[in-house]
């Protein structure tokens, strides 16, 4: 019996150079391009070439400090028409051109290798803010089940896995459940946005929140509203203060 499982094994374990060796061929046959640029990609390069990722427009000051969003005049506009209950959001770079295209491959087309660099690269805004460094956990933006079986997974969990691997702060990705499914935010306005999430999430484990200073992951921030209800949602089951940190900002 053991001579069966060793033989499969070394079976298996042959098949490995096996796979690399064909992917070489085709790839030398039929080289891989980036998907946004059309170059070919290097070696250590997938879906997306190193260039484009370095030409993602990234948030500079000036931002506002707390929601995140670039600045176009003194006082930030977003602010002013919210009422935020998490304590301050970053964001890695601005939703447009590279990075929309990056996010779009990877929250459609199942271009899930692209959030390990964006949790990378989110890792580093992490790094340089005192207090997002200072979170407890990371709690993912949930789907609700009927989107996630839809899509087979959920963008903002392999986000918080690549981040949490980078920062070493762990990840819960079961505390925070979407209740109710709602719909798709991209067409509603800022006033539809708030009431089609409202009430939405609810903390499933609260002794695991309670006292815990929260880092909340999601792809995009909008008007905020999504982030603000998981916040809220957070707070009430017992986070002691919610932070948001996502890979883009409109």
């Amino acid at each position: 019996m053991n001579y069966i499982f060793e033989s499969s094994a070394v079976i298996c374990g042959n098949l490995r150079p096996i796979k690399i060796l064909w992917k070489n061929i085709i790839d030398f046959i039929f080289p891989p391009f980036c998907a946004i640029c059309n170059s070919t990609l290097k070696e250590n390069e997938k879906v997306v070439c190193e260039s484009c990722f370095q030409n993602i427009k990234f948030v500079e000051p000036p931002f506002c400090k707390k929601c995140g969003k670039p600045l176009l005049k003194v006082r930030c506009e977003n602010c002013r028409s919210n009422k935020f209950v998490f304590k301050k959001a970053r964001a890695l770079g601005v939703y447009d051109g590279n990075l929309r295209e990056i996010i779009h491959l990877l929250k459609y087309n199942r271009k899930l290798s692209l959030a390990k660099r964006l949790g990378r690269m989110m890792n580093l805004v992490l790094h340089t803010d005192d207090v997002l460094k200072g979170a407890d956990m990371i709690v993912p933006v949930p789907l609700h089940q009927t989107r996630l079986r839809e899509r087979g997974y959920n963008q903002c969990d392999c986000l918080s896995d690549s981040l949490s691997e980078s920062s070493k702060i762990p990840v819960f990705k079961k505390v925070l459940v979407r209740k109710r499914a709602t719909k798709s935010q991209i067409k509603l306005d800022p006033e539809q946005r708030l009431k089609n999430v409202e009430d939405a999430f609810v903390v499933k484990d609260k002794k695991e929140m309670e006292g815990k200073k929260v880092l909340l992951v999601d792809d995009v921030m909008t008007t905020g509203s999504t982030l603000n209800a998981c916040s809220d949602a957070l707070l009430r089951g017992g986070a002691d203060e919610v932070y948001c940190l996502t890979a883009a900002v409109a």
